[in-house]
């Protein structure tokens, strides 16, 4: 499965394409989703869809490149590198002579 998105360029909405490609070079597409009314106190039998980490990491990867970051955490990897190498800094600087 490949998952597709982009940033519309006539609207601020980021648009999705589920792929698949089977073995026999044959590829299809997804169709738009169709929502269905949900009956009070039912369970839900089936996922609208489900794909494997690697599908998984590459939509990721897709919203970080569409300017989609995550609501909350702790910063960026470039910021925890820099924080660490200044707490080095600080260790040098009061722990040796």
């Amino acid at each position: 499965m490949k998952i597709r998105l982009h940033m519309s360029p006539w609207s601020d909405q980021i648009e999705m394409a589920v792929f698949v490609q089977e073995g026999n070079g044959k590829t299809f597409l997804a169709a738009p989703l169709t929502l269905n009314q949900f009956p009070e106190n039912s369970i839900i039998g089936q996922p609208t869809m489900s794909f494997d980490a690697i599908a998984a990491q590459d939509l990721m990867d897709q919203l970080w490149q569409c300017g989609i970051r995550p609501s909350e955490g702790s910063g960026s990897a470039g910021q925890l590198a820099a924080v660490q190498k200044h707490l080095e800094d600080m260790r040098t600087l009061v722990f040796k002579p």
